[in-house]
C-alpha cells in the first residue's frame, strides 16, 4: 500500500479484496480480524465500499475458529 501511494496509484476494489483474501490466511485469527476492521475503515475513507466478495472473506475470518 505504501508503494502504491509513493507510485500515485489509487487503490480501489480490487485492491481491498486482495487485501482482505490475504488477511483471511493469517495465522493469527485474532490478529487478522483486527487489521481487517482497521482496513475496512480505511478503505470507507476512500470512498471504496466492500462488495459481496470482500464480506465473504470477512465472514471467513470471523467464522474461524481461534486455535
Amino acid at each position: 500500500m505504501t508503494e502504491m501511494d509513493e507510485k500515485g496509484v489509487r487503490p480501489n476494489l480490487g485492491t481491498l479484496n486482495a487485501v482482505l483474501e490475504n488477511l483471511t490466511s493469517l495465522g493469527n485469527p485474532k490478529q487478522a480480524k483486527m487489521i481487517m476492521l482497521s482496513t475496512l475503515s480505511e478503505f470507507k475513507k476512500l470512498g471504496i465500499e466492500p462488495s459481496l466478495a470482500s464480506y465473504q472473506f470477512i465472514l471467513s475470518a470471523f467464522c474461524k475458529e481461534s486455535k
